[in-house]
């Protein structure tokens, strides 16, 4: 009996039924690998680089392993942040490499892959006018002088990754 319940929890297991644990294994820094080793509990205390974790593409089971989703846009942007990070940290000491992860910050709430990736209205979190990546963006307060210009002749692209405000036409 106890063989045909092990041979049934196997199969099912193999087949997807029974949920594995899979999600990222660490819970600090930028190198990063999906498995079934989740931390319960992470300190809350931030390391250079935590904030570009957000952009990482996630963990999902396929053929019962724990491996990191494909998502090209997701990937793009970890990557592009991760390695802006890295050259902060090879700064002198640490509160130059902070300042330094300010910047990419700054980089990826305006960074993009596409047009629809970009709007304009105010900031999360402060409230001033500004434009860039949509995920910073509140698009239910306008700032219409600011957002499209006061002949309306403006307009929020994405040129070279980043989103910009140029004329229309």
């Amino acid at each position: 009996m106890k063989v045909l319940v092990l041979a049934i929890f196997l199969t099912m297991f193999a087949a997807g039924c029974v949920q594995q644990e899979c999600g990222i294994e660490q819970c600090h820094g930028l190198e990063i690998t999906c498995g079934g080793n989740v931390p319960g509990a992470c300190t809350e205390i931030y390391q250079l680089g935590d904030f570009c974790r957000s952009y990482f593409p996630g963990c999902k089971v396929v053929g019962g392993v724990c491996t990191r989703k494909a998502n090209a846009t997701a990937e793009e942007k970890f990557l592009v942040c991760k390695t802006c990070v890295n050259k902060c940290e090879a700064e002198s000491n640490p509160e130059d490499s902070f300042k330094c992860e300010n910047n990419c910050r700054n980089i990826m709430m305006k960074y993009c892959s596409q047009d629809s990736e970009c709007s304009c209205g105010t900031e999360i979190g402060t409230g001033d006018c500004f434009y860039g990546n949509k995920n910073f963006v509140d698009e239910t307060q306008q700032c219409p002088d600011f957002c499209t210009g006061i002949a309306g002749n403006l307009v929020i692209k994405c040129i070279g990754n980043q989103c910009v405000q140029k004329q229309s036409g």
